[in-house]
């Protein structure tokens, strides 16, 4: 692994759920820590669904091997856009990790 093109940096995030008075389940973000990735891929694509245009966006990450974070539970922030993490692959033994991430939401108009 060669540190020097991890020059991304990612802020993961984990989802947290809380109940409020009257027992409603809420979720909400809150920032987990920052790590130094790698960008493995990038891919946007359009496609028309029904009436309407939609573009995904697909990127793939490298990072150190850290133990805690769970696809569904952790997600990414990266250039102002929100990612959910859809899939894990541990490279080596407990030392890099591939994220798989699909941009939901930007923080941009």
């Amino acid at each position: 692994m060669n540190p020097g093109l991890m020059n991304r940096r990612l802020q993961l995030q984990v989802r947290t759920l809380t109940k409020d008075n009257t027992g409603a389940r809420s979720e909400s973000w809150a920032d987990a820590f920052k790590v130094w990735a790698e960008e493995v891929s990038h891919a946007a694509a359009e496609a028309i669904l029904g009436d309407s245009d939609r573009t995904t966006e697909d990127r793939v990450f490298r990072i150190r091997y850290q133990s805690i974070i769970a696809a569904g539970t952790h997600r990414v922030l990266y250039q102002l856009k929100f990612y959910d993490i859809t899939g894990i692959i541990e490279e080596g033994i407990r030392n890099r990790m591939i994220l798989t991430c699909r941009a939901v939401q930007s923080l941009t108009p």
